[in-house]
């Protein structure tokens, strides 16, 4: 299976991916390239965080277009060891770092600042979907997390809304400005 890079310097480029495999489901070409779209003025120089990266498709099309580094978490070992192998193949390895951790823990210990944050963990793992309310902390004052799950399932109640809502096909990809999160933790004190 190969992933296109679709914009920017290295677009064009494809990623050679593993055939998917059970929790693996790379994002679709026109859902990365609405997204990038969507956020095309927060690209350049941005610091960028790709949770539960996969094939790393995401954070490569944000290299691509300018962004100015980008952090990959995943969890599985072989998929974590491919975004490495990929960064290097493309020339951007000194642009990134790749962590081996659970999306919980390093929501928990990263400082950040990001400012842009993709989110698209396993569609099954609904247990996942309260990470986005602990992201705020490392946003940076003028970011974005984009939260993408799959369509017909709902966010669980009290969860935080967000700015905005895209459904793409069968998956919607939600944005949460960094102001929601400020909202939050007001109404929580």
């Amino acid at each position: 299976m190969k992933l296109r890079i679709v914009s920017g310097d290295l677009g064009g480029r494809f990623l050679p991916v593993p055939k998917p495999a059970s929790g693996f489901r790379p994002t679709a070409e026109r859902t990365r390239e609405s997204v990038a779209n969507k956020i095309r003025s927060r690209i350049p120089g941005a610091r960028v965080a790709d949770l539960c990266a996969g094939s790393g498709a995401f954070g490569f099309e944000m290299l691509s277009s300018g962004a100015q580094d980008v952090d990959f978490v995943e969890k599985n070992r072989l998929r974590a060891g491919l975004i490495e192998k990929l960064g290097n193949g493309l020339g951007v390895a000194e642009r990134m770092c790749v962590y081996r951790e659970d999306v919980r823990r390093f929501a928990q210990r990263s400082s950040g600042p990001y400012d842009i944050i993709y989110f698209d963990p396993p569609y099954d793992a609904e247990h996942l979907q309260r990470v986005v309310e602990d992201l705020g902390s490392i946003l940076s004052n003028s970011g974005v997390v984009i939260y993408e799950r799959r369509s017909g399932v709902s966010r669980p109640w009290g969860m935080i809304s967000p700015t905005e809502m895209r459904e793409y096909g069968g998956t919607v990809v939600e944005f949460f400005e960094k102001e929601r999160f400020t909202e939050e933790d007001a109404q929580r004190e």
